[in-house]
């Protein structure tokens, strides 16, 4: 029944009605899409995405678990909400010496997917070929006990998943077509199109997003447009309060300042569980990310849940991200571009988190990327094995002063945060805090695999166990909020696809028409 809820929710969100635009004017924004699902032509876009959606549709809808599947999720859920890691490790049923592992593959079977564990020796082996939507996932954990402290546990997991796109180079040829279309504006032209209706969708713009600038309404108005279920939806949950500089410029860039809040009145509105959530979440993270390669920055990206908002900065042109150097100063002869050479990149992160006043602040935490491709495999390696900064104020619940807490600990809350960094950081071989995705080509129409893996040694510290549950209590949504999410998911997918069927529509009128 849940389900029958969440589509009628998901389909009353998107159903409005829209004219339609002419496809010449909307071809431009769709092309991504449709080189990435149908190699850059509409009607094998459509036939494969009606596959997906079959797919994501059966997923959302009939998904089932074999009881020792179920009961590993249920108990999963119950060790990260408590960052049990003892629990944790308990739950996994396959046991050799201290090395406990569960081992499971997804399966799509006509109206139903289900999942089911499996005994190790039945995954598929690392070169052979997942049909689309199947999935294999693989989690291990090793309990690794001290005499001079804490237990550690060596936690790693695999997962291997049958995606819809014919190899990887098509993912990377949607990306650089996206940079290209954002790196000049206007990046669409209006001829052709209908006055009328591109003026009442700047109008549109406008009501829904009062603090935008006229470039930032430009920008907008072909996605508007080309995508007017989504725009709809966003615009019923959420507010754009900048895309671009407004300034224009002579060297021919594109500046990015794009921020999205979400307005929790109008997403209340709608989804009520999931507005008391973000209520519950309050200000417990503030962070920022910056993205650099060898030459300077190339991206920031801030979020703050306190306002529900997320902000990236970035510049583009020729196609390609333009880095700033050491100076502040844009590096337009080193244009970042991804192509067919290795890319290193180096992602630092500084967050603030407050938990019931004791606020902790985490800086330089710097994660190693290398961008890796070949002719059948995109790969992207990350490793994190530089312990950050953290320093610790405040005062819990506003009344005892970390300094007191401190009275009460072995060490200090700063040392002891520390101590579990460094462990993650500087363990596992020294390699730290590891993770890895793979695209690989299979050679077979619309179908590539995707690998995800990952490692770390995590240290069973009570004090940071504490810490985390109480995290985890505001960060982790409860189910009721969890279905409305899950109904939110589902809407976005409906309004795609309704924009993508209005498209094929349009497409076709303006054929036909264009034969009379």
């Amino acid at each position: 029944m849940k389900k029958i809820i969440a589509g009628s929710l998901a389909l009353t969100l998107v159903s409005q009605p829209i004219a339609a635009i002419p496809s010449s004017y909307t071809d431009p924004v769709w092309r991504p899409f449709l080189l990435l699902a149908g190699d850059g032509d509409p009607q094998r876009a459509s036939d494969r995405l009606q596959r997906i959606k079959r797919l994501q549709t059966t997923m959302l809808n009939n998904t089932r678990y074999d009881t020792e599947t179920q009961t590993f999720v249920d108990n999963l859920w119950r060790s990260l909400e408590k960052f049990d890691l003892n629990g944790f490790y308990s739950s996994l049923p396959d046991q050799k010496g201290r090395q406990r592992e569960l081992n499971v593959r997804g399966l799509w079977q006509d109206d139903a997917y289900l999942y089911e564990r499996v005994p190790a020796a039945e995954l598929s082996a690392q070169a052979a070929i997942l049909p689309l939507g199947y999935t294999e996932f693989k989690v291990g954990a090793l309990r690794m006990e001290s005499f001079t402290g804490p237990r550690r546990f060596a936690l790693s997991g695999r997962a291997r998943i049958g995606a819809g796109a014919s190899s990887w180079q098509t993912i990377r040829q949607a990306g650089t077509e996206i940079l290209n279309l954002a790196s000049y504006v206007p990046y669409v032209s209006e001829a052709g199109a209908k006055p009328d209706e591109l003026e009442k969708n700047r109008a549109a713009i406008r009501q829904h997003n009062s603090a935008l600038g006229q470039k930032d309404v430009e920008f907008l108005l072909p996605l508007w447009t080309a995508f007017p279920h989504l725009a709809q939806l966003i615009a019923s949950l959420a507010t754009i309060d900048d895309v671009m500089v407004e300034e224009s410029n002579t060297q021919g860039y594109s500046a990015y300042t794009a921020s999205l809040s979400l307005d929790r009145a109008r997403l209340a509105a709608r989804y009520p569980e999931l507005g008391t959530y973000l209520e519950k979440v309050g200000d417990l993270v503030k962070a920022s990310v910056e993205i650099h390669d060898d030459n300077g920055r190339l991206a920031r990206i801030e979020v703050d849940t306190q306002t529900s908002r997320i902000r990236i900065e970035t510049v583009l042109s020729l196609g390609g991200v333009v880095p700033y150097g050491s100076d502040g100063r844009l590096l337009m002869d080193k244009v970042r571009k991804f192509a067919d050479e290795p890319v290193n990149l180096s992602v630092v992160t500084r967050a603030d988190v407050d938990v019931m006043g004791v606020r902790t602040h985490v800086s330089n935490l710097t994660a190693q990327m290398r961008y890796s491709p070949d002719a059948n495999q995109l790969r992207l390696d990350t490793s994190i094995n530089t312990v950050p900064d953290v320093t610790v104020d405040g005062a819990f619940l506003g009344v005892v002063s970390t300094g007191v807490i401190d009275a009460f600990i072995p060490g200090n809350i700063d040392s002891i945060i520390t101590e579990f960094f460094t462990v993650a950081c500087e363990g596992n071989l020294g390699k730290g805090i590891t993770a890895a995705v793979a695209f690989n080509n299979t050679g077979e129409p619309g179908l590539i695999n995707a690998t995800v893996e990952g490692s770390v040694v995590a240290l069973d510290n009570s004090f940071v166990q504490l810490g985390l549950r109480i995290f985890n209590t505001r960060m982790i949504p409860n189910d009721k909020a969890s279905d409305e999410i899950q109904h939110l998911f589902f809407a976005t997918q409906e309004a795609f696809y309704q924009d993508f069927d209005q498209f094929m529509a349009s497409r076709s009128f303006d054929q036909a028409t264009s034969l009379k």
